[in-house]
């Protein structure tokens, strides 16, 4: 179920930011803005961590358009966390302070 979700969210936010604004950071990855907006979260009838259905608005932000590489990943943080190797593959196995290292140490660049 989870899975399911993340994927509709990704494909909304793909069709949300097809031909949107792009800017390219100073480490040359392209981002696109994605445009604030409400949308429904949640399930009347899915688990009980699922519930209850309630709207979410969240402020404009930007996001990576294409996955973060394994090699970039590892440039970054001298770490590679990911189950399938690759330096071209996009990375996994990323926990969530992991990632947030990685953000702000990218944003530093």
């Amino acid at each position: 179920m989870i899975r399911n979700i993340l994927r509709l969210f990704l494909l909304a936010v793909m069709t949300l930011t097809a031909g949107a604004e792009e800017m390219i950071t100073g480490t040359g990855v392209v981002m696109v803005l994605v445009p604030a907006g409400t949308f429904t979260m949640g399930s009347k009838s899915g688990k009980p961590n699922e519930q209850p259905e309630h709207k979410v608005t969240v402020s404009a932000f930007y996001l990576d358009k294409f996955e973060v590489k394994q090699g970039d990943y590892e440039k970054m943080t001298g770490m590679n966390p990911s189950k399938f190797g690759g330096k071209e593959n996009p990375v996994e196995q990323v926990r969530w302070f992991e990632a947030a290292l990685y953000c702000n140490e990218r944003s530093r660049r």
